[in-house]
């Protein structure tokens, strides 16, 4: 589990299953690396998914994360 220590971003991450869940003021995505599916609510933010290395980017205002399913790792800015 990491978490970047604001109130308005928080990441919650299994190394195991390369899952990541992000709940922020202004954007929500789950993630799944087996299936490449993403599900957003937000206003700002925006998602590319190459499915085939189960990656995916989000932008908003409040985080923004990269994931690499096969390297099961999670920046936050």
């Amino acid at each position: 589990m990491r978490n970047n220590g604001t109130e308005a971003t928080t990441a919650d991450f299994d190394s195991e299953t390369a899952t990541a869940n992000f709940d922020s003021e202004t954007a929500t995505a789950n993630f799944d690396s087996e299936t490449a599916t993403a599900n957003f609510d937000s206003e700002t933010a925006t998602a590319n998914f190459d499915s085939e290395a189960a990656t995916a980017n989000f932008d908003s205002e409040a985080a923004t994360a990269n994931f690499d399913s096969e390297a099961a790792t999670a920046d936050l800015m």
